[in-house]
Parts: structure tokens; sequence; C-alpha cells
């Protein structure tokens, strides 16, 4: 007759008693594993209680060292305070010097600022002048007979017209050193050039064309 394949009763008695022995060993296993986490979380609590404990320690013992340093440095701070009242006046009487030192000095920079002033508006009201005295030559100056009387003034000024034309005797009196110091201090805004222009006896008046 053929062998059953079905297991035994003691096969099936033996795989059981297999199964719990494997249990029974994880169970251990489990068991050892917590112990020994308790022990280090136990472990870890006393550590940080010792060092809470030290630190409350070692910081008691600095506020000591502290107060007793507190002190002699107020003994310090009274004795500075002391001394800072004696040299007070000495002190005032050395920032009322430096003070009238800095009163003459300022005194003296605004003297020469307005020295300064003075001798630039001096300058402007005399250039001045000698534009109003060039006006006044110019317009005395353009009766001409012809072309050949009328001549170029380069006045390198805006007020008195940039090139201008007048006869002989106008430029002769333009042409004064009082007057070319003039012309040439101020500042050239013009843009006319006598090269691009031509001179015309127009109406018996020298003109530009």
């Amino acid at each position: 007759m053929p062998k059953s394949s079905e297991p035994t009763g003691y096969q099936r008695h033996i795989k059981q008693a297999s199964i719990s022995q494997i249990i029974f060993k994880w169970l251990i296993i489990a068991c050892v594993v917590l112990a020994i986490l308790a022990s280090v979380l136990l472990a870890l609590g006393y550590m940080l209680k010792e060092n809470e404990r030290k630190t409350r320690a070692l910081k008691a013992e600095l506020e000591q060292a502290a107060q007793v340093k507190q002190t002699p440095l107020n003994d310090v701070r009274d004795s500075e305070a002391s001394i800072a009242r004696e040299l007070t006046p000495l002190s005032a009487l050395a920032s009322g010097s430096t003070l009238q030192a800095d009163q003459k000095q300022a005194a003296e920079k605004e003297r020469q600022v307005q020295a300064k002033i003075k001798q630039q508006l001096a300058i402007d009201i005399a250039r001045l002048q000698q534009l109003d005295q060039a006006k006044n030559i110019i317009l005395n100056n353009l009766v001409c007979q012809n072309v050949n009387q009328c001549h170029f003034i380069d006045t390198q000024s805006i007020d008195l017209g940039c090139v201008i034309a007048v006869n002989t005797i106008g430029k002769s009196m333009l042409s004064r050193q009082e007057f070319i110091q003039a012309f040439s201090k101020t500042d050239n805004e013009c843009e006319e050039r006598i090269s691009e222009l031509s001179l015309t006896c127009h109406h018996n008046i020298c003109s530009i064309q």
C-alpha cells in the first residue's frame, strides 16, 4: 500500500514544539532589549540630573565671585569720581580757552570771506561798467559811408551781441587795453565766427549779413 503524505501526530507535535521554542527565544530577546533601553534611559536621566546640579553650583560660585569683585570696583569708581570732581574746574578753564580760540578762528575766516566777496564785487562792478561803456561806443559808432569803413569786433559776450560791426573809430576805441581785457574775461557763450560772416554798410549803418 502507498505511504500517506499527511504528517503524523508525532510530526505535528515536533513542529509545534519548534514554533514554541522560537517564540520563547524572541520573547527573551525582546525582554533583554527592553532592559537595556531602560538602563540607558536611567543612566541618561542620572547624568542630566548631575549636570544640572553641577551647573547650579558653578553658577552660585560665579555669583559669589562677582560680588567679591564688585566691592573693589565700587571703591575704584568712587575714587575716579572724586578725581573727576577735582579736575572739573581745570577742564572748564581749558574748555573756555579752546572756545575763545575757536571763536577767534571763526571770526578770522568770516573776515577773509567778506574781503573776498567785496573784492569780487568790485571786479564785477568794474567789468559791468566797462561793458556798459562798450555798448555806448558801439551804438555811437555805426555810421559809415561805405563797407570799407566797417570792421568786425568779437566781444565774446551775448550782452554785447557777440560779433558786432562798428566803424573805424569804434574799432579804435574798442581796441583799447581795458576793453580787450574785459572781453577776454567774459565766458564765451557765442557761437558766431567772424570767418562765417560778412560786413555791409546798409543805409549808412555798419551791419553784419
